[in-house]
């Protein structure tokens, strides 16, 4: 299997200097528009760029942040750089994929709030293992588990944004959300706790009862006229388990999480 760009993550910061080097001496499209030797320049390239089915693709990495700190490298919130990088790029490239290790609160955040022009995010939160493509705003996110487990794959028709909206599965979605909040109601009502803590819970479920009917009523509204559309950019993803026996070192999890990673 080819790559043609290979995000950097912070774990990578506690490599030495030679290793990194004997890395990049192998031609590995490694990306990252914010890991930076202490002189202050850039270890890898930011992104790059590629013609792919008659369409400008361009890749951008950013590593996330830790508090662990070495003599040869340092990693910055990289916020900055990838506006940057996204703002200059985004007028000649027809799609702009972000490969992210920063924690995927920390990206929809970003996405939502402070930088457009993202079309694919391809994280890399071990924290959450395999996510299924979710969309925020204009973008899409997902990501496999870590530990080289699975092989997602994500195929695209692409016409341009915005994405289509699946509004079917968002409305399946929440109608298994309110299932489960209807089964808590009735557990609620037979539950022996006392009187007091039993009431604050159940108009807690039933408040969140109406939000989901609110929001499956506003759902369905919504896919009578977009669902048909067939002039924006579809997506199918799934993934493939390649080895789900891998044990993970307990004794470097605990050095890491002490790091802050």
């Amino acid at each position: 299997m080819g790559y043609d760009a290979i995000g950097v993550g912070p774990y990578d910061l506690l490599s030495e200097e030679s290793i990194i080097e004997q890395l990049k001496a192998t031609k590995l499209p490694l990306i990252s528009c914010n890991f930076y030797h202490q002189s202050g320049d850039l270890v890898f390239e930011p992104y790059k760029s590629y013609q792919m089915a008659g369409l400008d693709v361009a890749i951008i990495g950013i590593t996330g942040t830790t508090s662990l700190q070495t003599s040869d490298f340092y990693i910055t919130e990289g916020i900055t750089e990838l506006s940057q990088n996204v703002k200059s790029l985004r007028p000649t490239h027809d799609i702009i994929i972000l490969l992210s290790t920063l924690r995927q609160a920390r990206v929809v955040e970003v996405i939502t709030n402070q930088i457009e022009g993202i079309d694919i995010v391809i994280g890399g939160d071990s924290r959450h293992g395999s996510i299924n493509s979710l969309q925020f705003s204009d973008s899409l996110i997902t990501q496999t588990a870590e530990l080289g487990k699975s092989l997602g794959i994500l195929e695209i028709t692409w016409r341009g944004k915005p994405w289509k909206v699946d509004y079917q599965k968002q409305i399946s979605r929440l109608k298994r959300s309110l299932n489960r909040v209807n089964r808590l109601l009735m557990k609620n009502k037979s539950s022996k706790s006392s009187a007091q803590k039993s009431d604050e819970k159940q108009k807690q479920l039933l408040d969140r009862k109406n939000q989901l009917i609110t929001l499956i009523e506003e759902t369905e509204k919504k896919k009578d006229n977009t669902q048909q559309r067939t002039d924006r950019s579809t997506f199918r993803s799934r993934s493939m388990v390649l080895d789900s026996r891998m044990v993970e070192d307990q004794e470097m999890r605990k050095l890491l999480q002490t790091a802050g990673f």
